[in-house]
């Protein structure tokens, strides 16, 4: 019945069966769907049991069941890591500065934060772990076709300059990340990133 099988979660979360928890949490990673309803389903019955089962799925592709298995921890008391306040984030893009060098590329979601790291490596202040989880926290609840930009003001190279971040989530597995910043802080980046442009 693949992801159909989401409706039967929710007829045995509402039968309080003793069984139902273990069956509804068998269907964990069996789909996107599926794994968000699972999760729901396993906070309604209180099925604290299953919170390392739950917890794998904290960093999963789909916004939708990362809030879900957000939701849930926080229902059963596990402490959840919140990101940082997205301090960095622009309303609007136009305001990008021109003269700025380009660095694109489209990544696979888990690819994204390695980048940010390398990138990390090519400013001395102003990108750190910081600012790389404020813009992965922002990531990861952005929804298909959403774009969000974030501009930083960095010193590389001795010099003080703007990083800007541009993520466009094309689906919900590729965001298509732009980073805009001095032509020093790109040519290092090329040099150093596992992607091609």
């Amino acid at each position: 019945m693949g992801e159909d099988r989401s409706g039967l979660c929710e007829i045995l979360s509402r039968t309080k069966d003793r069984r139902a928890a273990e069956v509804i949490a068998s269907a964990l990673g069996e789909g996107d769907i599926l794994t968000r309803v699972a999760v729901e389903c396993l906070a309604k019955l209180r099925a604290r049991q299953y919170v390392g089962a739950i917890e794998k799925f904290a960093r999963h592709r789909d916004p939708d069941v990362r809030r879900a298995v957000t939701k849930t921890l926080r229902k059963f008391g596990v402490a959840v890591a919140r990101p940082p306040p997205p301090v960095h984030l622009v309303k609007n893009r136009k305001l990008l500065p021109k003269g700025l060098e380009e660095w694109s590329a489209n990544l696979d979601f888990e690819n994204l934060e390695p980048v940010l790291q390398k990138l990390a490596t090519c400013v001395e202040r102003g990108f750190g772990s910081q600012e790389i989880a404020e813009v992965i926290g922002v990531a990861e609840i952005m929804k298909p076709d959403q774009t969000k930009a974030f501009r930083f003001p960095i010193t590389a190279k001795g010099k003080q300059s703007e990083l800007w971040l541009v993520i466009f989530m094309d689906d919900i597995e590729s965001p298509d990340l732009e980073i805009h910043g001095s032509a020093e802080v790109i040519q290092k980046l090329e040099a150093s990133a596992p992607l091609k442009e």
